[in-house]
């Protein structure tokens, strides 16, 4: 453009322009490319053509250089490392140094600003907590440094633990292994990843808040108020109105006592080793299966058997018939001792169960009948004998007609009257006539004996 003026004139760009008055042309011109004047027509030119990024274009994360006048005069894409944490600059309002790895709290602060203010947090002090921070570098008291809210620490003391521990707020401020009990609050702050003295490392992932059900005094539990929040509330203050659950539970809606009732809920008593229970959902024995020895028991007659006559059987087999009318038989020192009873020292016999048949030989009288009898004897050290009496019987069960046939006998049970201890029992087939024998030969038992314990 041309200039016409008697003085210095000057341009905007780091240009002066000098020259003589009228309408003379521009002499000189004081700049740096790409300022340029032409002395002929006096034109000035700024051209930029020089200094445009190669290549133009758009760029991603982008590299670029920047000259002495602000201009872009290099530009490439640029690349991105990926995070290991999030921090935050934190100021130390706690009164003393706070190392490197501590969990603070953030206060409200004293000035305004964007700085997080922070004490050390402490589990054992609500006003100390949660841990909001964990500092990432040791900052001397008024000092500002970054603190992590989530992410990578390390070059920390983790020696005390074993990677993988889960790491909480520690009682009295800094962090440990160990799950706060009594009245702290429970913070877990993350795990740890590497133990060293000081090369030790870690993932914070649970600073801002408590982040587990808080502990409550010995006696306290936890009940929700009408906000619907729980609220630790001592045991004693509770009356309970009411339960429902089935018989087994009563309330007294005055007292608020509660009362567990096994009353006629089940079966009651003393049973042997080896007895079968069931239960229900509330523990109650409701059935009892009681443990059963079965024998088989034989015996004979002598050569006919006898009006009111009693053989005895025994689960050996004998040659020689114990056969008796006595109504108290005594069995003596000799092998009748040893082979007929069944003994029961510790009194928890409660009943026998019989079933089987007998063979009667020869010519059966006419409308013959027999009985079970079981005898029941005292036993003691020393005893050279002992005295059968009858405990119980059953009723009357016909013989079949029919020379040398067998005559079946249903399942008869004869519950044990008395028992006790130190006893033993007899099984016997007895003659029910008193005038008339059964038959005129030799008869035969083979029985099935259950003995049934209490």
């Amino acid at each position: 453009m041309p200039i016409n003026s008697p003085n210095v004139f000057n341009v905007v760009g780091d240009a002066v322009v000098s020259g003589g008055g009228g309408s003379g042309a521009v002499d000189s011109v004081t700049g740096t490319a790409p300022i340029t004047a032409s002395p002929t027509t006096g034109y000035v030119v700024v051209s930029l053509d020089d200094v445009s990024p190669s290549p133009a274009g758009s760029y991603t994360n982008a590299d670029i250089t920047v000259d002495a006048k602000g201009r872009v005069t290099a530009a490439s894409d640029g690349t991105v490392t990926d995070a290991t944490k999030i921090v935050v600059t934190a100021k130390n309002k706690s009164g003393g140094t706070l190392p490197k790895g501590t969990p603070v709290h953030a206060i409200t602060p004293v000035s305004s600003g964007q700085i997080v203010e922070v004490i050390a947090a402490r589990a054992d002090t609500p006003s100390a907590m949660p841990a909001t921070l964990v500092l990432d570098e040791e900052l001397l008291d008024e000092a500002e440094g970054d603190a992590i809210v989530v992410g990578f620490i390390q070059n920390v003391d983790t020696s005390l633990f074993t990677a993988g521990d889960v790491i909480y707020v520690g009682s009295t401020g800094g962090y440990t292994n160990t799950k706060p009990t009594g009245t702290d609050l429970i913070q877990n702050l993350g795990i740890v990843v590497k133990s060293s003295a000081s090369a030790g490392s870690g993932i914070v992932y649970g600073s801002g808040r408590s982040n587990d059900v808080p502990n409550i005094p010995d006696g306290q539990f936890w009940l929700g108020n009408a906000s619907g929040v729980a609220t630790p509330t001592d045991l004693s203050t509770v009356a309970a109105t009411s339960v429902d659950a089935d018989t087994v539970l009563s309330v007294d809606t005055t007292t608020g006592d509660v009362t567990v009732s096994h009353n006629l809920i089940g079966v009651g008593g003393v049973y042997a080793p080896g007895t079968g229970f069931t239960t229900d959902g509330y523990g109650h024995i409701r059935d009892v299966t009681p443990r059963v020895e079965a024998y088989t028991f034989y015996g004979r007659s002598d050569v006919a058997w006898g009006a009111r006559a009693t053989f005895l059987c025994t689960p050996n087999w004998v040659v020689n018939a114990f056969e008796t009318t006595a109504t108290s038989p005594v069995l003596g020192v000799d092998l009748d001792i040893t082979v007929f009873p069944f003994i029961d020292i510790a009194g928890n016999l409660a009943a026998v169960k019989v079933s089987g048949w007998v063979l009667v030989g020869g010519t059966v009288s006419p409308s013959s009948n027999f009985k079970i009898l079981l005898y029941q004897a005292s036993v003691a050290s020393g005893d050279t004998s002992v005295t059968l009496v009858q405990n119980n019987a059953s009723g009357n069960i016909a013989v079949n007609p029919t020379s040398d046939s067998l005559t079946l006998i249903p399942e008869t049970t004869l519950t044990i009257t008395g028992g006790g201890s130190s006893k033993a029992y007899v099984i016997g087939l007895q003659n029910s006539s008193s005038t008339t024998a059964i038959s005129t030969g030799t008869c035969y038992a083979n029985l099935r004996v259950e003995w049934v314990f209490k």
